[in-house]
């Protein structure tokens, strides 16, 4: 009797709990609108025309072949090479050199792909980490530096 009365609940409650942690999607805010890729009008982040607030995102392609799935994942890697660089950019002046690599080594596994698109020989996606996941891992890290 109790099952019964059980697995509707927990459905209700799983529902209700996963609903509320939908969050609104990041808005992505362009600089420019004559991004061009082989001739062909594509989304201004593919060229790096554009940010978003609060994250640091970088951009990765990879030469399209016949399995899709692996040119994505190459794609993905070619952006947290990107990110990292661009996060050691960031923080050149504030922290050394190899405190700024541990920085990025470490904040990497949080940057989520948010963008794709392919183009005829080429896919690209755009990868973000939030300012707040980069906060926590220089927290975690014990740096002390005004970043």
């Amino acid at each position: 009797m109790f099952k019964l009365y059980l697995a509707p609940f927990l459905s209700i409650l799983l529902a209700v709990t996963f609903t509320g942690c939908v969050t609104k999607e990041p808005k992505l805010s362009d600089t420019s609108s004559t991004c061009m890729v082989e001739d062909v009008k594509a989304p201004d982040w593919v060229c790096g025309n554009s940010t978003m607030e609060s994250m640091i995102t970088a951009v990765g392609s990879s030469s399209f072949n016949n399995r899709e799935e692996f040119t994505r994942q190459e794609a993905v890697a070619n952006a947290h090479i990107n990110l990292s660089e661009k996060i050691q950019l960031h923080l050149k002046d504030k922290v050394s050199v190899v405190i700024a690599k541990q920085i990025a080594h470490k904040a990497l596994p949080n940057a989520k792909q948010i963008r794709y698109w392919r183009s005829s020989r080429e896919i690209y996606v755009l990868i973000a980490l939030t300012q707040n996941s980069m906060s926590r891992t220089v927290k975690d890290l014990n740096v002390t530096s005004s970043l």
